[in-house]
């Protein structure tokens, strides 16, 4: 019937529904990521290494199908597993595959700027002689994908609040009344029949309970 819908019942459906469409998301950015560190995937572009692909595209696309399972298990919790693999991998890309990562551990290690009779490094000249930073597309889907599958299982684990109408809540809460004023007549009808009071006031406090917000 569907009067015996229960409206939390119905929120919790929405929010696992919305916990596997963020799966199902969060597996497909990461997909396109992996790709996207092997040839140019339309409308994100590559993702660019110093020295070409390293192979840990298959490593995200591994992630990527894993997710996808875990999530059409219902297994959310794995996805902290999936997402936080691909997340240390992409960091180790970043910091030893892309030129950032190579200013980065050039700055560490004090080499950024030339020295007496020490050319600067071509890398580190090239990147302060640009204008400005811009991330490529293709590392923001693959780092999306990772936040997304990081917070899924979150989503998964919330409890819908009490959002029955109002008028179910006022049903509840009569019911209570109700049950309250009964107990009250039948230690009313005890009293009257061990004779402690007259008929006459038998009916008046009857009328007092009966007449009670």
């Amino acid at each position: 019937m569907a009067d015996d819908i229960q409206f939390s019942d119905v929120a919790s459906s929405a929010l696992t529904m919305l916990a596997i469409g963020s799966g199902y998301i969060g597996s497909l950015c990461l997909f396109l990521g992996g790709l996207a560190t092997f040839f140019p995937v339309p409308f994100i572009g590559q993702i660019g290494y110093l020295t070409g692909p390293t192979g840990s595209g298959f490593l995200y696309i591994l992630c990527a199908g894993l997710s996808v399972y875990i999530t059409y298990s219902g297994r959310f919790f794995l996805l902290y597993l999936t997402g936080g693999i691909a997340a240390v991998i992409a960091a180790f890309d970043i910091l030893n595959a892309t030129r950032l990562g190579y200013v980065i551990q050039m700055a560490l290690g004090g080499g950024m700027s030339a020295g007496p009779g020490v050319a600067q490094d071509p890398i580190v000249a090239g990147m302060m002689q640009e204008a400005g930073f811009s991330i490529p597309t293709g590392w923001i889907i693959l780092a999306a994908g990772i936040f997304i599958l990081m917070i899924t299982p979150n989503l998964a684990s919330q409890k819908p609040e009490d959002s029955r109408p109002l008028a179910e809540k006022s049903a509840t809460s009569r019911d209570v009344i109700l049950d309250n004023r009964m107990k009250e007549l039948d230690n009313l009808i005890m009293i009257y029949e061990r004779g402690h009071i007259t008929k006459d006031e038998f009916h008046q406090l009857k009328q007092e309970i009966m007449g009670k917000k």
